[in-house]
């Protein structure tokens, strides 16, 4: 059963646009691009790496607001304007000895495709493009910025007896 898969999981690599945001960007007449984050998939980002669990963000963009919302939520590993993610990742994985097979990677357009099949587990939001939901091992109910990354990690977490157990001695 694919949710035994998870049992595993130590890593969580996510893309930014289209999975932690909506994938909309709203131009501003000073040339800020704007982009809104959900305050529950930044909870569980939070309480994941309090846990003990690798973020990783891999983004094409470069947006350093976005840097800034991801870093002051404990995340270290913030990697942005990274035109060729297959490649970035596999020189972070040798560099961090990361076990791409405890990963699990969450994405929702063409530059993912690739990358997300150096996982252990291939996810995606709702309303990922139809060729990132035809190789995700799971597909969340919630759409990009709207709690698919939540979703994500509360399920994996459960599933290893981390999310509600310990939140006590966490807060």
């Amino acid at each position: 059963m694919i949710l035994d898969r998870f049992r595993n999981i130590n890593t969580f690599i996510l893309d930014v646009d289209g999975v932690l945001t909506r994938g909309s960007v709203l131009a501003t007449d000073d040339n800020s691009m704007l982009r809104e984050f959900n305050i529950k998939d930044g909870f569980a980002l939070q309480f994941a790496v309090k846990q003990g669990y690798q973020i990783i963000i891999i983004s094409g963009g470069n947006s350093p607001g976005v840097k800034s919302r991801l870093l002051n939520l404990g995340i270290e590993e913030v990697h942005t304007a990274i035109p060729n993610k297959v490649k970035f990742l596999k020189e972070l994985a040798e560099l961090k000895s990361l076990d791409l097979q405890k990963a699990v990677y969450m994405g929702d357009d063409f530059p993912d495709i690739s990358v997300s099949e150096l996982c252990g587990i291939n996810t995606c939001p709702a309303d990922a493009i139809w060729q990132i939901k035809e190789i995700s091992s799971w597909i969340s109910d919630k759409k990009g910025g709207e709690g698919a990354v939540r979703q994500l990690i509360e399920m994996t977490l459960t599933l290893q007896g981390n999310w509600e157990s310990s939140s006590n001695s966490v807060w």
